[in-house]
């Protein structure tokens, strides 16, 4: 049986809000110090991924990404029809056409 000897220590308050948060109910902050520095066996995760079929994966996984750079191609072509607007409605470009700035604001407003 081991002998509880006190020793008293002087933690930041961030380190002792950090310890609190971990602590449970039942346990010291001697015990959330000492949890700590168990070993965690990284070898139980080898080999745990190569049951899984890449290839299905990565099939799985095109369509998502061809809507997700379609959806960006989309935004970028949206912002950069809103600058080319906002050049015609103040006057750094001609009007293409006898728009009136209510349309030109319209439009901005909907990005179309």
């Amino acid at each position: 049986m081991s002998s509880m000897a006190n020793v008293n220590i002087t933690v930041k308050k961030e380190a002792y809000d950090f310890l609190r948060q971990l602590k449970a109910d039942d346990q010291s902050f001697s015990d959330v110090i000492l949890s700590f520095r168990k070993k965690h066996d990284v070898a139980k995760f080898i080999g745990v991924l190569k049951e899984v079929d890449w290839g299905a994966r990565e099939k799985q996984m095109k369509p998502i990404l061809r809507s997700i750079a379609r959806r960006s191609r989309n935004i970028v072509m949206v912002k950069k029809r809103k600058q080319t607007l906002a050049k015609e409605l103040f006057g750094k470009y001609p009007l293409a056409s006898k728009r009136t700035t209510r349309e030109i604001k319209d439009e901005m407003r909907l990005g179309t």
